[in-house]
């Protein structure tokens, strides 16, 4: 009976203990703390603008910037709001958490394509369509990317990722259907860059062949100004020699006046260099006019050479332009989210004709092309527009990092402010976070 009731005191203590701590952790600090991270993640699921998952984003940062719930919730929402820029940091986070997350390397895959780093860009497409091969847009964008890597030589890649390229067409219907239509893209590119090589390769023989021209021409000019030359010589000499004649016959001379009085036996000799001069002359007057032909005709030869040099490598450079590139209709879709592709907001579209806008199953088609300003408004570039919104989006993420009594956080935000005066040193955010780390310094 003692050793009963021992134990059944025992078990009593240890359920008391077990029901303790169950109490601390529903309302001690760790409990608070996983409640409160939750209601964080909830709010930026629940977010309506960039700026408010940004700041439950920052906060949730302070408590666990390693949690792959809270990377992959910032991820999705700046995905479904249209600014894959902003979403690209929590998408780098998140492949170094989670290295399966097919939503992160299709989000970086598709901020490295559009920004024609295609080899960048190949081997995070191609993880992300191996981990959401039904995701259309990933797919659309690494059908591209493959399909570009097996048109040419394109540099190396490791042999897993070559391997997985050669397994993707059957393992996923939508990248087999993108894959399709990506090699017949590329294709036609090959047959046109065939017809551009056959003329420019036209247009550089014809070039070679008005350079010659021109050249014969430069070369008969070149005579002739030699034999020009040489007649002016001949002259001279003549002339030279009339007057040394002349000098003599005033010398010998006996004219009291000092008039000038040849003497007879020297009259035939003045009249042949005379004659010879006259001749000289005439040769010259002859030599200027068939050189000013030559001129002209070299001149026009010149302007024709140059005409065709310019169009040869005019040509050669769209044939250049053509190997080197994607086909024209190529464009690049950010990830969907829950099967919804929402188009990247920092990329400009062609004004609406009237037509209903491609889907994500044919969007791919689409090229990205910055839109026609409306009459009497100035537009900054998309490149300018899209800088502004990263370093503004940045300099917002540091200002609630700094505001952190968090260490890790602070040291985030000096790193985000040398960032965007790094690399956005044109913007006014830049100018502000200039201020900010010259303020933070002198703490």
């Amino acid at each position: 009976m003692k050793i009963t009731s021992r134990i059944t005191a025992w078990m009593a203590a240890l359920v008391v203990l077990a029901l303790t701590v169950c109490a601390t952790a529903q309302i001690g600090p760790a409990g608070l703390e996983v409640d409160e991270f939750t209601k964080i993640v909830q709010s930026i699921d629940s977010a309506t603008t960039p700026d408010a998952a940004a700041n439950a984003y920052a906060k949730g940062c302070t408590m666990n910037r390693r949690s792959s719930r809270l990377q992959l919730a910032y991820l999705r929402k700046m995905l479904q709001l249209g600014r894959p820029d902003i979403a690209q940091f929590p998408a780098g986070e998140l492949s170094t958490i989670d290295p399966k997350a097919g939503l992160a390397w299709g989000t970086l895959a598709y901020m490295q394509a559009k920004k024609a780093q295609y080899l960048a860009a190949l081997t995070p497409a191609v993880k992300a369509a191996e981990l959401e091969p039904k995701n259309e847009p990933i797919c659309l964008d690494a059908a591209q990317l493959v399909a570009w890597y097996e048109a040419g030589k394109r540099g190396s890649v490791a042999a897993d990722i070559v391997k997985t390229m050669k397994d993707l067409p059957s393992a996923s219907k939508e990248f087999a259907a993108a894959y399709k239509r990506a090699k017949e893209a590329f294709k036609k590119l090959a047959d046109a860059k065939a017809d551009k090589d056959k003329q420019a390769n036209l247009a550089e023989a014809v070039a070679k062949q008005a350079e010659a021209e021109y050249k014969k021409y430069a070369d008969q000019l070149k005579s002739a100004g030699q034999a020009y030359n040489k007649e002016c010589n001949r002259l001279q000499d003549a002339q030279q020699e009339l007057n040394r004649l002349d000098s003599n016959n005033y010398n010998n001379n006996n004219s009291r006046h000092g008039r000038f009085n040849p003497q007879p036996n020297n009259q035939s000799q003045r009249d042949s260099i005379q004659r010879r001069i006259n001749d000289i002359q005439k040769n010259l007057r002859q030599q200027e006019n068939e050189g000013k032909k030559i001129r002209n005709e070299m001149e026009k030869a010149q302007k024709e050479a140059l005409a065709k040099r310019q169009q040869a490598t005019k040509l050669a450079g769209e044939a250049k332009k053509l190997a080197d590139g994607m086909p024209d209709n190529f464009g690049w879709l950010p990830p969907a989210v829950d099967g919804v592709a929402t188009p990247d907001a920092t990329v400009a579209k062609p004004a609406s004709t009237g037509q209903k806008a491609a889907g994500p199953a044919s969007s791919y088609l689409v090229p990205d092309q910055p839109a026609t300003p409306s009459a009497g408004t100035q537009q900054a570039p998309i490149e300018q527009r899209l800088a502004e919104a990263q370093a503004a989006d940045k300099l917002q993420m540091a200002k609630l990092c700094l505001a952190s009594d968090d260490d890790a956080m602070k040291t985030r935000a000096h790193e985000l402010l040398d960032e965007i005066v790094a690399k956005f040193a044109s913007t006014p955010s830049a100018a502000e976070a200039k201020q900010l780390l010259a303020k933070e310094g002198g703490r």
